[in-house]
């Protein structure tokens, strides 16, 4: 705060340390207004893709964390665009960006794209970063999720196909996560809230073109993503 020096800082340290849970406290932050609040502490460990029953607890996290954020108020100018301009885009990327690093996936995605349904639920607010390192776990059942700094309008079934893509992801070393763990990943968010039939087929495709095509960083692809196509 301020110009960074101690003296600066102690009258707020002290505010903030006198805070008691579920309290907020609005600060100057360096660039506009800080929130402050003050949290239990959470005990848990990252989320292991490889335990399924961790994964189906997640999926169903997911979904509930949809359904919170649908109720919060939110400006429509910043809800993506129509599914029928995100077609168009892919479209487009496929014509002209797409690098042939997985043509399989590429010819799957062009024809997934031919008979797309209509999008009926609005754009809302979605976590947009769900991933392993922003989920713990305890006993295979989530008790936290991180970092809703990434928040974003989207449709809900986007947020799910980028968590299907990046969940195993932490700081490094990113690759991504076998069929099974994104099978189950989707059962448990569908335990919770069901996809509509046009939902999953957006689903499909934008698990495609929407990450996991992209992911794909070179021809030799070390990483394997090609491989879980």
């Amino acid at each position: 705060m301020g110009n960074g020096r101690p003296a600066d800082r102690a009258p707020d340290t002290i505010r903030v340390r006198q805070l008691r849970r579920s309290q907020k406290l609005d600060l100057d932050g360096p660039t506009g207004a800080l929130s402050v609040t003050v949290v239990p502490e959470l005990s848990g460990d990252r989320l292991d893709i490889n335990d399924q029953s961790a994964v189906h607890s997640a999926g169903a996290c997911l979904a509930h964390i949809h359904r919170v954020l649908g109720s919060v108020q939110h400006d429509p100018a910043l809800a993506s665009p129509h599914p029928a301009i995100i077609r168009e885009r892919i479209e487009e990327w496929l014509a002209t960006q797409d690098r042939g690093y997985a043509p399989d996936a590429s010819r799957r995605l062009e024809t997934l794209l031919s008979g797309l349904l209509e999008l009926e639920d609005e754009p809302q607010l979605v976590h947009n970063d769900f991933r392993a390192a922003n989920i713990l776990i305890r006993h295979s059942q989530v008790v936290g999720v991180l970092d809703f700094d990434e928040v974003a309008c989207e449709h809900r079934v986007s947020d799910l196909a980028k968590a299907s893509v990046y969940l195993g992801t932490r700081f490094t070393n990113w690759r991504p996560i076998p069929p099974a763990a994104r099978h189950m990943l989707r059962a448990g968010y569908e335990s919770a809230w069901p996809l509509s039939p046009a939902e999953a087929h957006w689903f499909d495709v934008l698990v495609f073109v929407g990450h996991a095509i992209m992911a794909i960083p070179s021809e030799s692809d070390t990483a394997g993503w090609a491989c879980v196509l």
